[in-house]
């Protein structure tokens, strides 16, 4: 069993202040993939003293915002492999908006010249199709199309 192993376990703060960095990503659905994926990457280039940070924006949901603000918006990444448990503490996001309520602040950011990239995480959650892969138009989607929130 893994857990019997002796592991080397690496803890890795971020050597950067996200506060004093650019606006310049505005990511549309910054769920886990996102986190595990481009918010690394981001990250990395930010542990070069790059000049950016990213501003995530979630539509179907506020959870991501409310459980990520309580801590500044960092978050561990753990990386394990036979021998080793890396953990990484990300501060590449700088703040998260919700669709639903903050859409003048989402719609001035992304005619903003600070802003050099929109990006879009699309995963499973968001496709619905039948088994003929016909697209399924479930409440979710009519809500979105609607432009309202249901709780």
């Amino acid at each position: 069993m893994y857990l019997s192993k002796q592991i080397k376990q690496i803890n890795i703060l971020p050597k950067y202040n996200i506060v004093e960095k650019k606006n310049c990503i505005l990511h549309f659905g910054i769920g886990n993939f996102h986190r595990a994926h481009q918010a690394l990457y981001v990250h990395e280039l930010l542990e070069q003293n790059k000049d950016l940070s990213i501003i995530g924006v979630n539509l179907r949901s506020n959870k991501t915002k409310e459980k990520l603000e309580k801590q500044d918006y960092l978050y561990s990444l753990v990386e394990i492999s036979d021998d080793q448990k890396k953990i990484t503490i990300i501060n590449s996001i700088k703040e998260i908006l919700f669709g639903l309520t903050d859409k003048n602040k989402i719609k001035n950011l992304i005619s903003s010249p600070e802003i050099k990239l929109v990006t879009l995480t699309v995963t499973e959650k968001g496709y619905h199709f039948d088994e003929n892969k016909n697209l399924l138009l479930s409440d979710e989607i009519i809500n979105d199309l609607k432009d309202e929130l249901v709780i």
